[in-house]
C-alpha cells in the first residue's frame, strides 16, 4: 500500500446569484382558457395547442414576434381578467348541438354543457340554456356569473369571474363563437398577480389598448423595474395638438413607457414584433429608432391613406415615436423600407438609455453581491484591502459598459470614487452598510439622424 504524503482540498467559490433577463417579453391578453396567470411560448403554433384562435390577438402578437430574425427563444403570455362573451352566428338548426367545456377553480373537473337545439330555438334561448346549465352546477355557479343581453341573433351570453381573481376556463366550443369581453381587473392587479407566478420578463405589452387601461399601466410600469411599450390608433397621435394616452403618458414624464402610433394597434400588435426584433441584442449597444421590423408596415391614417407630410410634422414635434418609410431627397420611396422612428420613452429619454441604464444597475447589484457571498474564509471589512476588491468589482463591470465590443454605452474613463477607511463615518461602520463607493460615467448616446454641409467649387 502506498503512503500519501500531500492532500489537497479545494473548494469553488464560483456562487452567482438570479439576473433580471433583458429579452423577456410578456404579452397579457384577455381570456379564459387556463388558470395559470403565465405561460411561456417558444412558437406561436403552440397558442393554437392551448385554445387560441388564429385571430386572437396572443396569436397574432406571437406570430409577429417569433417572425424576426434573430428573435428571442420565448415569449411570455400573461391572462388578463376578462369576461368572455358567447354568441351563435347564421339560424338555428333543430337538432344540432352547441357544446362548451368550462372548468373552475376548486371543481374537481372540467363539464361539458351540451345543448340540443329544438324546434322554435333561438340564440337567446340557446344560450339562455347555457345560463342554467351553469347555474344548475354549484362547483361552475360558485365562480361564474352567467347572463344574457339582446335579443333573438343579437344575444350574447357574458361570463364574468364571480369571485375577485378566482378562475374558471372556457374552452372547445361548438358551434359557438368565443372572445374575450371586457377586462375585470386594474393593471396594478393583473401585474401583481402575474408576478407571483413568474416575474422573469422585463418587457410588458397588452391586448388591453383602451385609453384608462393605457394609462393605468403606464403609471404601475413606472414603479416597477419593468418596460412598458405599447401601439395605439388614436388619431390624436398625429395631431397638431397631441391627445389621448400618449399625451398623458409625456405630460406624466413617465420614464418607463415607449408609446407609438400604428393604425395596427390593436390588429396585430406591431410592439411584440418590434421588442422582439431588439430583444435579443446585448442592451447598450442598439438604439430603438430607425429599426426595420418584419411585418410591420409604415404607419398609415385614420382613413387608411399614407400619413400626411403635415401628420408626419406633427408627431416628429411631439416627439411621438411612429413607423414610417425610408425617404430619399428626389426619389420615390414606396420600395424603401418601414422603420421605426423616435426610440424615446415618454420622458423624451432614449429608449435605450433607459433599457441599458436598468441592466447596469442589474450587473452592479449582482457583482457586488457575489463578492460578498464568495467570501468563504473571510470578510469584508472596512480596509484599504477590502475597499480595493469593490472598486475592483465595481470597474470590471463598467468596463463592460464602456468596451465597443460589449454594451458600448459609456465613454472610457468612468470616474470610480472610494473614500478612505478613515473619512467613511461611524454610524454606517456600526450599521455594516458601505455605501460611499460613486462613480461618474458619460453616456456615448446615439445618432439617430446625419446633415451634410458641402461646397462645390470651380
Amino acid at each position: 500500500m502506498s503512503v500519501q504524503l500531500a492532500i489537497a482540498n479545494i473548494s469553488l467559490e464560483t456562487a452567482t446569484v438570479g439576473r433580471q433577463g433583458f429579452q423577456g417579453i410578456m404579452f397579457a391578453a384577455k381570456h379564459n382558457l387556463w388558470p395559470e396567470r403565465i405561460r411561456t411560448y417558444t412558437d406561436a403554433d403552440a397558442l393554437l395547442e392551448d385554445g387560441f384562435s388564429s385571430t386572437d390577438p396572443a396569436y397574432k402578437a406571437l406570430r409577429g414576434g417569433f417572425s424576426q430574425t434573430p428573435h428571442p427563444t420565448s415569449i411570455k403570455v400573461g391572462r388578463l381578467n376578462a369576461s368572455t362573451d358567447i354568441t351563435i352566428d347564421g339560424d338555428i338548426v333543430t337538432g344540432l348541438e352547441y357544446n362548451i367545456t368550462l372548468g373552475a377553480q376548486d371543481a374537481t373537473s372540467t363539464s361539458t354543457v351540451t345543448i340540443t337545439a329544438e324546434a322554435g330555438d333561438t340564440q337567446e334561448i340557446i344560450l339562455g340554456k347555457i345560463v342554467t346549465a351553469i347555474e344548475t352546477a354549484p362547483e361552475l355557479d360558485a365562480k361564474i356569473s352567467a347572463s344574457v343581453t339582446g335579443t333573438g341573433v343579437d344575444a350574447v351570453l357574458s361570463l364574468d369571474h364571480k369571485v375577485g381573481d378566482d378562475w374558471f376556463t372556457v374552452t372547445s366550443p361548438l358551434n359557438l363563437n368565443v372572445v374575450a369581453g371586457a377586462v375585470d381587473e386594474s393593471a396594478a392587479e393583473m401585474l401583481a398577480a402575474i408576478a407571483l407566478e413568474d416575474d422573469s420578463w422585463y418587457y410588458i405589452t397588452s391586448e388591453e389598448k383602451s385609453v384608462e387601461f393605457i394609462e393605468d399601466l403606464a403609471a404601475e410600469a413606472e414603479a416597477r423595474f419593468k418596460l412598458y411599450r405599447y401601439t395605439t390608433a388614436e388619431e390624436g397621435s398625429y395631431a397638431a395638438t397631441l391627445a389621448g394616452s400618449l399625451k398623458t403618458v409625456q405630460d406624466n414624464q413617465y420614464f418607463r413607457t415607449m408609446g407609438e402610433y400604428h393604425h395596427l394597434a390593436e390588429d396585430t400588435y406591431p410592439e411584440v414584433s418590434a421588442l422582439a426584433e431588439i430583444a435579443t441584442f446585448v442592451t447598450g449597444r442598439v438604439t430603438y429608432h430607425a429599426r426595420i421590423v418584419s411585418g410591420v408596415p409604415a404607419a398609415l391614417n385614420a382613413e387608411g391613406k399614407n400619413l400626411t407630410g403635415t401628420q408626419v410634422e406633427n408627431m416628429k414635434n411631439n416627439n411621438v415615436n411612429f413607423y414610417d418609410k425610408v425617404q430619399i431627397s428626389g426619389a420615390s420611396f414606396a420600395s424603401n423600407p418601414s422603420i421605426t422612428y423616435g426610440g424615446k420613452v415618454a420622458s423624451g429619454e432614449l429608449t435605450m438609455n433607459i433599457v441599458a441604464r436598468d441592466n447596469l444597475q442589474v450587473d452592479l447589484e449582482a457583482t457586488c453581491t457575489e463578492l460578498l457571498i464568495r467570501q468563504k474564509n473571510g470578510r469584508l471589512a472596512f480596509d484599504e484591502t477590502s475597499l480595493n476588491k469593490v472598486r475592483g468589482a465595481v470597474r470590471t463591470v463598467l468596463n463592460q459598459y464602456e468596451s465597443e465590443d460589449f454594451h458600448n454605452f459609456l465613454q472610457p474613463n468612468t470616474i470610480i470614487t472610494i473614500p478612505r477607511v478613515s473619512e467613511i463615518n461611524a454610524a454606517d461602520k456600526a450599521a455594516n452598510v458601505f455605501k460611499q463607493v460613486t462613480f461618474n460615467g458619460t453616456l456615448r448616446g446615439a445618432i439617430h439622424m446625419i446633415e451634410i454641409t458641402g461646397t462645390l467649387g470651380n
